[in-house]
């Protein structure tokens, strides 16, 4: 069923947005080349000001003798590294402390940020290799395949078999990984507009029509901020009297309840890593590992503590709790998980806690896929002329003519907020539209 309704009937929509291809704003790329080039030689610059000799940031050697030599930094599990994910490791260690994730969904470290850094005690080698790294791949990743193009076009492919879980791949340029600042290198055509949407919290939606979950349930139906709601039910905290997504942060009946426990608003540590642990438990995690969470360090919480909060977060919504371990039994029985679809994956192996992990990611990865697979062919069927242009995570962009650009978002904001039957119930996934570009 999947092959049949999903993947064969994609097939055209990809082909013709690959054979298309996106237009590159020249101007701007130009100018981001200049840009990022700057930062690589001032990161160099400033790397061989510091250490008194032209240290080449991009030699693991060279990282690894002052590193762990000349500094004598801890080594991850003994071994010596100066991988992305060990300059993180040490760029904690070090402090200050610094959310990764947040770097990463930013296009990473700013040659400013690494400055402040640096003057509040972070290693100057260690913070500039950061900067490096980032500006490196920007350019190598995005700025030069837009440059190199013969034409002014690049052709990024869509593969929807790459992942177990049906999410797809982009390549050429690797589009869904597309930093924000980046995104105006490629524009729409002469003629033609871009309209974009995201889902918001498909994946908790999804959740709760699988769990049934009454907790859930009265989170989206009164509007309230679940991630805050889970902030409190973890670490003790009474639930402010006005929960509205919108009005949390600013609300008169908030203001006491803001001063009680020490609200830093929408971005507080605290419910930033209430968020991350809660995904992490949802794609198959498990509260023993919370302290690996990033920005986890930055509470200064020990790991046994971290963990409490993962249960306590559990044990809040009981019903989740109990379809979590209802689906770890079948699947450890049946080696098989389904999505509401029947899209269905065996699971091979016989480590019983890989086969849990992936008996509760496997329904909620392949289940937003199934959704953003039946809505774009529903889209295309409804707006033939529409042409798929690119995703990124939940987001999709379609291009359509400038004149029709009002009657295309009113049928895809129908189509995008469709219902889908899942444990006998009609859900909507409700979708956020950005500006028409």
């Amino acid at each position: 069923g999947v092959y049949r309704e999903q993947l064969l009937k994609l097939i055209p929509i990809i082909l013709e947005s690959q054979a298309h291809g996106l237009r590159v704003n020249t101007e701007r790329v130009g100018k981001a080349e200049i840009e990022y080039t700057r930062i690589i030689r001032d990161s160099l610059d400033r790397v061989a000001a510091f250490t008194g000799w032209p240290t080449n940031l991009g030699s693991s050697t060279q990282l690894c003798a002052y590193l762990y030599g000349e500094r004598g930094y801890p080594k991850d599990r003994g071994k010596q590294s100066a991988d992305d994910a060990n300059v993180n490791r040490l760029r904690q260690h070090v402090g200050p402390g610094f959310d990764g994730e947040e770097d990463a969904r930013h296009g990473g470290l700013t040659l400013e940020e690494a400055i402040t850094r640096i003057e509040g005690g972070g290693d100057p080698v260690l913070e500039l290799r950061a900067v490096y790294s980032s500006a490196l791949q920007c350019l190598s990743h995005y700025i030069r395949p837009c440059l190199e193009s013969s034409d002014g076009r690049v052709y990024p492919r869509f593969a929807t078999h790459a992942q177990a879980c049906g999410r797809w791949s982009t390549t050429g340029p690797p589009l869904a990984q597309l930093p924000d600042f980046l995104r105006d290198i490629i524009c729409p055509d002469p003629g033609e507009c871009w309209i974009s949407w995201d889902w918001s919290n498909i994946e908790p939606r999804l959740k709760q029509a699988y769990t049934g979950s009454e907790y859930l349930k009265r989170v989206f139906d009164n509007g309230w901020d679940l991630h805050t709601l889970n902030f409190c039910a973890a670490f003790g905290y009474p639930v402010p009297p006005d929960l509205g997504s919108t009005s949390l942060h600013t609300s008169d009946a908030n203001r006491e309840w803001r001063q009680c426990v020490g609200w830093q608003g929408k971005e507080d540590i605290r419910r930033v890593f209430c968020k991350r642990l809660q995904y992490k438990m949802d794609y198959g995690g498990s509260p023993e590992t919370a302290i690996q969470i990033p920005g986890a360090k930055q509470l200064g919480l020990s790991s046994n503590h971290l963990r409490t909060l993962g249960y306590t977060m559990l044990q809040a919504d009981p019903q989740a709790m109990a379809w979590r371990q209802h689906i770890i039994r079948e699947a450890q029985r049946t080696r098989r998980v389904t999505t509401f679809s029947g899209r269905t994956r065996r699971l091979l192996g016989t480590d019983l806690r890989t086969i849990a992990r992936e008996a509760i990611n496997f329904p909620m990865q392949a289940g937003v896929s199934d959704v953003f697979n039946l809505t774009v062919i529903e889209v295309k069927r409804q707006l033939p002329y529409a042409r798929f242009v690119w995703q990124m995570h939940d987001s999709v962009y379609w291009a359509v003519p400038q004149a029709r650009a009002e009657a295309a978002m009113y049928v895809m904001k129908q189509v995008s907020e469709q219902p889908f039957t899942i444990n006998g119930q009609k859900v909507c996934f409700p979708a956020d539209f950005k500006p028409i570009i």
